[in-house]
């Protein structure tokens, strides 16, 4: 479809996917909305979420979860108690993990 609307080839539609698209227009709102990086430009953000992943499943199977939040499980009796864990949970490892995605995927694998 990119080839047809915009008249360009494969390889220069590659290299957009992955570089970026740069276009300058007379509007400069518009043009720091146009001229975002591609793919390259996400890598940092793509490995910090790969990271925050494998750091959460490899204390999930060390056991450091369980073992943090063996002390709460038993006051979870309702469904109000089992969201106060699951906050609780998220705060706890994004205050010890100093990042929000492993406080997100964290309280996602509480059992």
């Amino acid at each position: 479809m990119g080839i047809y609307f915009t008249e360009r080839g494969w390889s220069e539609l590659l290299n957009i996917i992955f570089r970026g698209f740069n276009n300058r227009t007379e509007i400069v709102f518009i043009d720091n909305i146009l001229d975002r990086g591609g793919l390259t430009s996400m890598l940092e953000l793509i490995s910090l979420i790969i990271f925050a992943v494998l750091l959460g499943g490899l204390l999930e199977k060390m056991g450091v979860l369980n073992s943090l939040l063996k002390p709460f499980l038993h006051l979870i009796k309702k469904k109000l108690h089992l969201i106060s864990v699951t906050i609780f949970s998220s705060i706890l490892s994004a205050a010890l993990g100093c990042n929000q995605f492993l406080a997100v995927f964290l309280s996602l694998l509480t059992k």
